[in-house]
């Protein structure tokens, strides 16, 4: 299961400085890892064979940490460990120039409006969540193969249509 999840979301030490694993601005790989799921019990492998849909849960990982939006909020967990058994694929998306406080600040934005509750199998999801961290994290979110964010489409959609609208999860650096 899920044991290796973990939240780490705790009030910034004083000073305001998360420590950092580089003191330099140095790029670091940016990653997607994408996971066979289930949907109330029932393995999505065989909901794929009928439709031809596969369904993912996604992951993205920096600084070797992988962290991705479920149904209680926003996770964090070793790399390629949110459900080893279900770990499909792991894709390089590109770098990011934020350092390591930068990233936990920027999560500390997205714990605060990213809620469990507010999660749906369609538009506000784990998929939804990999596209803001992306831009969040300066790298293109259209390197992210379609397949990994299809059920993120229509919450996209919506917001290209109405980008003054201020919805959940928006964070701004």
């Amino acid at each position: 299961g899920f044991g290796e999840a973990f939240r780490p979301f705790q009030p910034q030490p004083p000073g305001g400085a998360w420590p950092s694993f580089s003191s330099s601005a140095a790029a670091v790989p940016v990653t997607l890892h994408a996971y066979d799921t289930e949907i109330s019990g029932v393995e999505t492998n065989w909901i794929s064979s009928i439709s031809g849909v596969s369904i993912f849960h996604v992951g993205i990982e920096v600084y070797q940490h992988e962290y991705a939006f479920t149904t209680v909020g926003i996770v964090v967990s070793r790399s390629r460990c949110y459900d080893p058994q279900r770990h499909r694929a792991a894709l390089q998306l590109g770098y990011t120039g934020l350092s390591n406080s930068q990233v936990l600040d920027m999560m500390d934005g997205f714990n605060e409006n990213w809620p469990g509750t507010a999660y749906r199998l369609v538009g506000f999801n784990c998929q939804t969540f990999a596209i803001q961290f992306c831009r969040g994290l300066g790298v293109d979110e259209k390197r992210i193969p379609p397949e990994y964010v299809r059920f993120a489409r229509w919450w996209n959609q919506q917001e290209q249509n109405d980008p003054s609208t201020k919805r959940p999860g928006r964070v701004r650096l």
